[in-house]
């Protein structure tokens, strides 16, 4: 009897536990982190995907924090991905005349009116599409065009992309999620 209580308890705590791992499986963690890392911009993918570091949640012992660490690479020049989008997101009908984001208002504050015409000019000459499209129907268009583009022009940068990249560059980032060891193991949290 004895015996068979020591069996029960020993059982017992191993189911309580997870079957015993102390940290969440790699294919588990990379399945449920690999949403975070995405960027949700046709033309920027996700390369060299690999986990980094894990560690116990000091909130929690019961929770445990894993973090990937990879790379977004341009499939297309820069100006190429900003346009499809910007052209998106106006079909949408969404991003134009009254929905910059805090960034490029940021932007466009800390810079006077010059060097915002400067600076679109230039992407003007590196971009005969951008400058057509932007260019297309009335001033009120134009203008929510314009603002459309800049506002994923100032997202694109903010990540760590230049205005000059081409299919190809990339840049380093991080994504991580949250898991929870339960009594049938680990789970996303």
């Amino acid at each position: 009897m004895r015996n068979f209580l020591l069996l029960t308890a020993v059982l017992t705590s191993s189911l309580l536990t997870g079957c015993g791992k102390d940290t969440p499986d790699d294919e588990l963690t990379a399945r449920v982190v690999r949403p975070n890392a995405e960027s949700g911009v046709t033309g920027v993918e996700v390369i060299d995907y690999q986990r980094d570091n894990g560690w116990v949640d000091p909130q929690s012992a019961n929770r445990y924090i894993v973090r990937y660490k990879f790379n977004w690479e341009l499939k297309k020049p820069f100006f190429d991905i900003a346009l499809a989008r910007a052209k998106g997101e106006r079909a949408e009908g969404s991003g134009g005349m009254f929905s910059l984001s805090d960034g490029t208002i940021e932007w466009l504050q800390k810079h006077d009116s010059n060097e915002r015409s400067t600076r679109i000019d230039a992407m003007k000459a590196k971009c005969p599409a951008c400058a057509a499209w932007l260019s297309e129907g009335d001033e009120d268009e134009t203008r929510a065009r314009l603002n459309c583009f800049e506002d994923i022009w100032n997202a694109l940068e903010k990540v760590g992309f230049k205005d000059t990249d081409l299919a190809g560059a990339k840049t380093p980032r991080t994504a991580w999620a949250t898991f929870v060891k339960t009594e049938k193991g680990w789970e996303a949290g």
